[in-house]
């Protein structure tokens, strides 16, 4: 075994997609050792034991990070999961390893999830509830109730998951702008397109937007990038929605531009530290809505 090409799939998909991929690796030549990803210690210790002589590793868990830095002879480390920029190492990429993540694969259930956050923080969905709870006919809404038709959104981030967004905005019928840090080739769906590489700073869009949805990786250039001095240029009826690290938002700020009304209100699935803290105001605020995808989508 050890003398031929060797893969271990520590993943566990639906059996025709498993079958597909085990299949693939065969063909193409590897003897698969495939272990099931469910945490217990005889599959976790059967993973590090192949990790000794594998050349490539299809991980949908995470196993030690300084056995996947000395693994001798890998070569390819997927990892079946978008966020692992916390698990990356330089020792990793040494000897021209090549590191790929799972990006793109939920973009669709990221989309939709953004019009949750529209739909709940537009219509008022905390209270609706308070009221059915209480028995009480008649909702004193915070925000009125407010349709999408012709509302403007800004998509910062215009990947497979600003894309999925935009697309669902139009079926809607709202106009929807994207915004990159590259030039794109021009997508329909988007009314309008625009980048940092043409000289566009996205502050000059944010002014028309009802509602500002994150959708970027987490660099030295996307750090705080809402942060008070954005909140000041939105519109008083706009909505900050963040499904992307929360460490691009500063949090702080946001807190103060919603607690105060500068802006209608903030939906956010990610946060700079989470869990996030019991003590953040951020849990108590009227207008803003706290949901926690896990983490390794």
């Amino acid at each position: 075994m050890k003398n031929s090409k060797n893969a271990l799939v520590y993943v566990e998909y639906p059996q025709p997609y498993q079958k597909k991929l085990l299949n693939a690796l065969t063909t193409a030549g590897y003897s698969v050792i495939s272990v099931i990803p469910d945490n217990s210690e005889k599959n976790i210790n059967r993973a590090l034991k192949a990790l000794e002589y594998v050349e490539v590793a299809i991980l949908g868990g995470v196993l030690p990070i300084q056995n996947l830095e000395h693994a001798p002879n890998l070569k390819w480390i997927h990892f079946d999961w978008v966020g692992i920029e916390k698990i990356l190492t330089r020792a990793m990429f040494e000897g021209g390893r090549i590191i790929t993540n799972g990006s793109g694969r939920n973009s669709i259930c990221l989309a939709e999830h953004v019009f949750y956050f529209i739909f709940t923080l537009t219509y008022g969905t905390r209270d609706i509830f308070i009221s059915q709870h209480d028995h009480h006919w008649g909702v004193n809404h915070l925000n009125p109730y407010s349709c999408l038709f012709n509302k403007t959104i800004l998509i910062i981030g215009t990947g497979s998951i600003g894309t999925e967004i935009a697309l669902r905005a139009k079926s809607f019928g709202m106009k929807t702008v994207g915004y990159s840090r590259t030039l794109k080739e021009q997508n329909l769906a988007y009314d309008r397109q625009e980048s940092k590489q043409a000289g566009v700073d996205f502050t000059s869009l944010i002014t028309e937007a009802d509602f500002v949805v994150l959708s970027v990786p987490l660099n030295t250039e996307s750090y705080h990038l809402i942060n008070a001095s954005v909140f000041e240029k939105m519109k008083k009826t706009a909505y900050l929605i963040n499904i992307s690290r929360g460490a691009v938002v500063d949090e702080k700020a946001l807190s103060e531009a919603v607690s105060t009304r500068q802006i209608a209100g903030a939906g956010c699935d990610t946060f700079e530290n989470e869990p996030l803290d019991k003590s953040s105001p951020l849990w108590d605020l009227p207008t803003m809505v706290i949901t926690q995808i896990p983490a390794k989508l």
